[in-house]
Parts: structure tokens; C-alpha cells; sequence
């Protein structure tokens, strides 16, 4: 059984350029796209608001995907604790 999902993860998609560091810290989550952009792959039910693609993720996908926002020479890839409404990165 899975943990619930208690986090988010969010991807500015439009400040994203393209250097792949998300990919090679957690490639069963991020893709680039033809645009050159990182994407959430389509397992993880990612979901869009404007620029802003987001998904939630467990407590096991934190730290694996809290290095692939740490890694993002851009910062344009936040997390979000879902109950305390705090940015962890």
C-alpha cells in the first residue's frame, strides 16, 4: 500500500530552459518535451493551471524529487507540504 500523497510538486513551465537536471535526479518523473521543457509524465496525473503544472507525490517520492528541485539551475520547480501549506523548496 502506498503512502497518501501529502505533498506537491510544481513546475513553472515557462521559465523552465531546458538543461534536464530534473530528468537525471528522477527520470520515472520528468521528461523534456519538444518545446525543450520539462514535463511531469502523464503516470503521475499531472495537472495544469496556466503556466503552472503540478502534481502530488508521497512522503517516498520527497526526497528523490526534492534533489531534482534542489539540482534546477533555474528554481522554476517548487514542493509544497499539502498540510501545512509550507514551500519546502
Amino acid at each position: 500500500m502506498t503512502s497518501p500523497k501529502r505533498y506537491r510538486i510544481e513546475i513553472e513551465r515557462s521559465g523552465c530552459i531546458g538543461v534536464a537536471s530534473c530528468t537525471s535526479m528522477a527520470p520515472d518523473f520528468w521528461a523534456i518535451d519538444t518545446e525543450n521543457k520539462a514535463y511531469i509524465l502523464s503516470e503521475h496525473e499531472p495537472q495544469q493551471k496556466g503556466d503552472i503544472f503540478f502534481a502530488e507525490i508521497s512522503a517516498e517520492e520527497l526526497d528523490m524529487l526534492f534533489n531534482s528541485a534542489r539540482v534546477c539551475p533555474v528554481n522554476v520547480i517548487h514542493i509544497y507540504n499539502l498540510a501545512t501549506g509550507e514551500k519546502l523548496i
